[in-house]
């Protein structure tokens, strides 16, 4: 993408692979589809990244409609925690956030 949120990168054995360095494009895209009800990350074969400006998103009034996110259970801690925080936020709201991790 132009903005580079989504890059094409190359591995140590020269093979490529997409990485996402930002999730703005994302939630411009889920703030322009209002009927998304869940995002599924881990049927991409990317590397993600910015989970935090994500797990922010979710917490707005803005990402009440989605109900649910799913990543690789690969994410980092760090990740995984304000993702957390996301959910809690949202329990707290009629608009509750399922979050699922798997390999």
């Amino acid at each position: 993408m132009a903005d580079r949120s989504l890059t094409v990168e190359k591995n140590l054995e020269d093979k490529s692979f997409g990485r996402i360095n930002s999730m703005s494009s994302v939630i411009k895209y889920l703030q322009a589809s209002p009927l998304t009800k869940l995002c599924d990350f881990r049927t991409f074969k990317t590397e993600v990244n910015d989970v935090g400006t994500f797990a922010d998103f979710l917490k707005t009034p803005a990402a009440f409609a989605i109900k649910g996110v799913a990543f690789k259970s690969g994410i980092s801690e760090i990740a995984k925690e304000k993702l957390a925080e996301a959910k809690k936020t949202r329990a707290t709201t009629n608009f509750p956030l399922q979050v699922q991790y798997s390999a």
